[in-house]
């Protein structure tokens, strides 16, 4: 679980005094991993026929190096940033979707 908003959200579904153990792998095989996944991802998406329109323009990069310097931009800073809000939102919610995250 990479994404930003997953910590606050296991905090809220699993338990409060919930502990994280953090696993880490080599950087290197860490990431050849990830490209692997996410270009699979997208062609199996394709082959399935799904939409791609949630896909930003020249995603997925061509390289690795393309895929670097995405990561570091402005626009994917914001989207985790958008991210980040969404679960903290929805962790302090109280609608029935968090009242049955909570209830553990």
């Amino acid at each position: 679980f990479t994404a930003p908003w997953v910590a606050p959200l296991l905090k809220v579904a699993v338990a409060p005094e919930a502990a994280f153990v953090v696993l880490l792998r080599e950087p290197v095989a860490q990431n050849v991993s990830w490209w692997k996944l996410e270009m699979g991802a997208h062609l199996w998406a394709k082959s399935m026929g799904m939409s791609q329109s949630f896909v930003l323009p020249n995603y997925p990069p061509k390289c690795f190096s393309e895929a670097l310097e995405l990561s570091r931009s402005d626009e994917i800073q914001a989207l985790y940033k958008e991210g980040e809000g969404c679960g903290e939102r929805l962790a302090a919610a109280r609608t029935p979707l968090a009242k049955l995250l909570r209830c553990r």
